[in-house]
């Protein structure tokens, strides 16, 4: 992984975290109706947290 800046130690653990699972995506990539498919699970679930916060 490419040298970084982090603010703490929970954040290099996340950062980090983040990058394994990108790597792992790039290698297994998703076809276009699964990438929609992923997309429409994504806004239903943003949407069901801002109805939660109301």
């Amino acid at each position: 992984m490419a040298n970084r800046t982090y603010t703490s130690e929970s954040h290099r653990k996340y950062s980090e975290a983040c990058q394994r699972e990108v790597d792992e995506m790039a290698k297994h990539p998703l076809s276009i109706e699964q990438m929609e498919e992923q997309m429409d699970r994504n806004r239903a679930e943003i949407l069901r947290r801002q109805q939660a916060k109301i």
